[in-house]
């Protein structure tokens, strides 16, 4: 008989029947093989060969519960049936590259010591891998879940990579923990993806992933950074935390930079600690977000005359807290410069997702922030628009604070009262003009003043000399503080 096409790995001849001229009774792919003589060749081979059973096809359900295993090797193997190697052990990791379960898959509880590879392979029914725990790490490189692939419990205490991994069925890494990185880039879940309180201990890698199913990441804690560039969600997915006291990307550097939602509302964030999350180039309009932390940007004067810095800083609407977005403030890479166009248009979409679920005070912080984005864009922003946008900014906030108008049109009243006294302000009729020594003059300059600002045409004095100009710009300036007053205050009721 001519030797097996498999010879090198398992020494035998071939069969030598019909489309069997070149493969052994463990190679062997025909339905009608004798099961007796491959089992007892199959045991006969393990003494021989150890544990190297590459390409073998078994032609019925198999057995390995509790087996231990050295350095094992399924590579290409065929499992026909039934495949059972719960509480199995391979204390020197097993490769199952290309191998194909085409029934159930059940390696509940197996310890696999060293590294598990299982890199395209194929799971044509459920693949269970409770409570597993692979101390090695684990590659499912290009692999393929037809049916559902349970992870629960399951704890990977190396680098794990699941790169272009294909879910078919649903996903289940309930409870899965990850201590070092796990690499889902590129993967795809056609079905249900959960990740219910799954631990991710180190970098979490799901780059241009594909989600279509329900996804669910609630209470699933992330310890470093965590990466979903370039994403895609066609399905509900929720962030979320449901624990008290506790938010989803607490300890985590995320980036959602150029996610894909189609729908628009696909993705939901509740409990949320987006404080170092990036979003550029990710549509938030219609994204649920609840409950989120935003990082607060935050100028403050230094060094010497603190306070007057302070004051000033205010007045010009250059201090004080505001909540923004960390792509605002995320560190930039040597020879990188800051996108104000793109984060612009981030913040103009917050503060439409905001303002359409009747969140009018955080829309107006993220309104605050689409303003300060086209100010400092220098590059696409003209000159005259940007000084424009900084008086709006010193004179009200952009709209959005009704304290800075009101303080003033105080200041403008105060201000001009002082110039008619000492300019010149008299009786219409004629007669002697008011002084600064008089408090009854002060009383009636101020009366005056106030009416000129509110466009009440006093008739009882008249303004002297240099005194008109200034009556003509606080007749122009008087009304636009009290307008933007109105305007913003309005804006603040509404919240």
């Amino acid at each position: 008989m001519p030797p097996c096409k498999y010879h090198e790995i398992c020494g035998r001849d071939a069969l030598g029947g019909p489309g069997e001229d070149d493969l052994c009774i463990l190679h062997s792919q025909s339905e009608g093989k004798d099961k007796t003589a491959f089992w007892e060749a199959f045991e006969e081979h393990r003494k021989q060969h150890g544990d190297k059973f590459s390409y073998f096809v078994f032609p019925e359900e198999i057995n390995f519960h509790d087996f231990r295993f050295t350095k094992a090797s399924f590579k290409g193997a065929t499992f026909i049936e039934g495949a059972v190697f719960t509480e199995a052990r391979f204390s020197a990791g097993v490769d199952f590259t290309e191998a194909e379960f085409q029934k159930e898959a059940n390696f509940g509880r197996a310890q696999i010591g060293g590294e598990a590879v299982f890199d395209e392979a194929r799971f044509g029914e459920e693949a269970n891998f409770w409570r597993a725990r692979f101390s090695g790490g684990g590659r499912f490189y290009r692999a393929k879940f037809f049916g559902e692939a349970i992870f629960w419990l399951a704890e990977f205490t190396r680098t794990t990579q699941f790169w272009e991994t294909q879910f078919i069925g649903g996903a289940h890494f309930v409870h899965t923990k990850f201590c070092r990185d796990a690499d889902f880039r590129e993967s795809k879940f056609s079905n249900r993806a959960d990740f219910l309180a799954a631990e991710f201990g180190a970098k979490a890698h799901f780059e241009a992933a594909e989600f279509e199913g329900e996804t669910y990441f609630q209470r699933t804690r992330f310890t470093d950074s965590t990466d979903f560039t370039e994403v895609r969600f066609t399905g509900r997915t929720l962030f979320t935390n449901e624990i008290d006291g506790n938010w989803i990307f607490a300890d985590s550097t995320v980036d959602f930079r150029r996610v894909i939602l189609n729908p628009l509302d696909a993705v939901t964030f509740k409990d949320a600690d987006l404080r170092k999350s990036r979003f550029l180039g990710t549509d938030l309009r219609k994204a649920e977000i609840t409950g989120a932390k935003w990082p607060e940007i935050e100028w403050s004067p230094e060094g010497r005359c603190r306070k007057i810095k302070w004051l000033l800083g205010w007045v010009t609407g250059k201090t004080g807290r505001r909540i923004g977005v960390y792509d605002e403030i995320a560190p930039l890479e040597e020879d990188q410069s800051r996108q104000w166009a793109h984060i612009e248009l981030l913040y103009r979409q917050l503060k439409q997702n905001y303002e359409d679920r009747r969140d009018y005070e955080r829309g107006g912080a993220f309104h605050f922030g689409e303003k300060e984005m086209r100010l400092s864009n220098k590059q696409e922003t003209r000159r005259e628009l940007r000084w424009v946008l900084g008086v709006y900014r010193c004179v009200s906030g952009y709209g959005e604070s009704f304290r800075r108008p009101l303080v003033w049109a105080v200041v403008l009243l105060v201000l001009s009262t002082i110039g008619y006294l000492l300019l010149g302000l008299g009786p219409k009729g004629g007669g002697t003009a008011l002084t600064c020594g008089c408090v009854w003059d002060w009383l009636r300059a101020a009366h005056y003043s106030l009416k000129v600002m509110t466009l009440l045409k006093p008739d009882d004095l008249v303004p002297i000399g240099w005194a008109k100009p200034i009556n003509t710009l606080q007749s122009l300036l008087g009304p636009v503080l009290i307008g933007l007053f109105a305007l913003a205050l309005r804006q603040g009721l509404r919240r």
